[in-house]
């Protein structure tokens, strides 16, 4: 529906605004992996997109190393499932816990209101 596409896009822009940030700024200064991915799956799911390992670690900005810490620090909090892709089992998809895709709605439903009332 419509607020679906509003939350995506506020997840959308918030990502992109990390991103070009990264550009003017050492990555590293404000490296926050797990909201990135957290970000990205949100953005993936609205679009109905399967999410792999290996471009969530890239949409994270960190080592794959870093990022996979993060992951499971993600899944042990129940915010994303991992699981094999049913094409191919080498592939690992990640993708939003329903309990994910609530608590980033709330957020960003927040922001989105912050939006309309002070144009931020």
């Amino acid at each position: 529906g419509n607020e679906a596409s509003q939350l995506a896009a506020v997840a959308q822009a918030e990502y992109a605004n990390r991103r070009r940030r990264d550009m003017y700024f050492r990555s590293d200064m404000f490296a926050e992996p797990a909201w990135d991915m957290l970000l990205d799956l949100y953005v993936q799911h609205y679009r109905k997109r399967p999410v792999s390992v290996h471009s969530l670690c890239i949409a994270a900005a960190v080592p794959a190393t870093t990022a996979l810490r993060w992951i499971t620090k993600l899944v042990d909090h129940d915010l994303v499932l991992r699981r094999p892709s049913s094409i191919d089992n080498r592939v690992i998809h990640v993708s939003l816990t329903q309990r994910g895709v609530d608590e980033m709605e709330e957020y960003l439903r927040e922001r989105l209101h912050q939006r309309r009332n002070y144009g931020g």
